[in-house]
């Protein structure tokens, strides 16, 4: 009866009482937006700016009795100020000044709604909404393939644009599933069906990104305590002045690293992405150390950086179909430079820290696995900073989640 329970979806209750009871009214309305924005997120893609807006003017006011500790998660978030005070900056010798504030602004709406949705929901209750949106994306995969049988059962799309895309969330529902602490029914059956529609896209990256993702999730969970404090203790002292170091040498030797690249990558790498990437990188060679600007090289309907290469002049039809570069640490070096790129890396090597730092072992792995997941995605995918791109909220949601904050235990939902 007590295991019952967890099949239920958390919008529905039993007893007649919630129907007067305001809280338990305020916490349904919470947890279906919760899986409303979710779903979109994954079914929809985003392709409306809009939401964020609406998500931060309908979670603002749940955080009333929550002040001080919202206030404490946005202190401790100032690497992401940074990089979005570096993306406003960016608009002063940006060609599209208005477009890259515009954008700003929609980032900060998707980071505020990521850190008022990690101070509102518990983790428990994040992971469980994401739990049934990852089942019935399964499902929902599967019945396509079922309905629309393609002639090569490899490489299929299904109610995605492209294999890719497929696989990738395909590898985000199979690790939501496997690192489920749920006794849910048939649960190994979702978890193979799941895998087993990841291997038939036949998406190389995704396949990869999922395996490295599942050997950190499990990595993570058969280290000691004592061995993970003494972990943090050693990166947290070092790897930041590492870091600082790698830059520097970076930015005196990035001539070097950029003839390096043009002579040693071949067009074909990695299905084409190399003549791709180092066509922008080209382009940008003279302001690698700043970028074009945040959103001035990709995110227009008619024209952009990319039209100014030559790329553009020798196929035309190609370039028109594009919408990055199919490299998120590359389009992060175009829009913001090599300053902005170690920002981001900064970014990322914070998440793992603050991860590490995490004393329940059970979400420590599956956002550990979620986050090398994303991150490895982001080596061949454009998802890094992208408004639209349900990945990159994830991310931004995993940092927020991740913020240490001492006897957190008053969540809203």
């Amino acid at each position: 009866m007590a295991n019952r329970r967890i099949y239920e979806p958390l919008i529905f209750g039993r007893k007649m009482n919630y129907l007067i009871d305001i809280n338990s009214w305020k916490r349904r309305a919470l947890v279906a937006y919760l899986y409303a924005i979710v779903s979109i997120m994954i079914f929809v893609l985003l392709g409306s700016r809009s939401i964020w807006l609406l998500s931060v003017m309908f979670l603002l006011p749940f955080c009333y009795n929550n002040i001080t500790s919202l206030c404490l998660r946005f202190g401790k978030s100032n690497i992401v100020l940074l990089i979005l005070a570096w993306c406003f900056m960016s608009s002063y010798w940006s060609n599209w000044a208005g477009l890259v504030r515009l954008e700003t602004l929609f980032q900060c709406f998707i980071f505020f709604t990521a850190l008022l949705i990690s101070e509102i929901y518990s983790p428990n209750t994040i992971f469980r909404v994401l739990r049934d949106v990852a089942l019935l994306c399964v499902v929902l995969v599967f019945i396509s393939l079922i309905l629309s049988p393609s002639s090569n059962l490899s490489s299929f799309v299904a109610i995605y644009h492209h294999k890719n895309t497929t696989g990738q969330f395909l590898g985000l529902c199979t690790i939501i599933l496997l690192f489920s602490k749920d006794v849910l029914r048939f649960k190994k059956i979702f978890i193979l069906l799941s895998l087993s529609l990841l291997l038939l896209t036949n998406s190389t990256t995704s396949i990869i990104a999922f395996i490295l993702a599942i050997s950190a999730g499990y990595l993570t969970i058969s280290i000691t305590d004592s061995t993970r404090a003494w972990l943090h203790f050693t990166l947290s002292r070092v790897g930041y002045w590492a870091l600082l170091f790698l830059f520097i040498q970076i930015y005196i030797f990035h001539i070097d690293i950029l003839d390096f690249i043009y002579n040693n990558l071949s067009d074909e790498a990695i299905t084409g992405r190399g003549i791709l990437w180092k066509t922008m990188l080209y382009h940008a060679e003279e302001k690698i150390v700043m970028g074009f600007g945040y959103a001035s090289v990709w995110w227009h309907d008619d024209y952009s950086e990319i039209y100014f290469t030559d790329l553009a002049r020798t196929n035309l039809n190609w370039v028109e179909k594009l919408s990055g570069s199919d490299g998120g640490f590359v389009d992060v070096v175009l829009s913001l430079g090599l300053i902005g790129l170690f920002m981001f890396i900064t970014f990322l090597y914070t998440i793992l820290l603050n991860l590490l730092k995490m004393d329940d072992r059970n979400q420590r792995s599956i956002l550990i696995s979620l986050f090398c997941l994303i991150t490895t995605f982001g080596i061949t995918e454009s998802i890094f900073l992208v408004p639209q791109n349900a990945f990159w909220f994830f991310l931004l949601l995993i940092f927020c989640m991740s913020i240490p904050i001492k006897n957190k235990n008053n969540y809203v939902c």
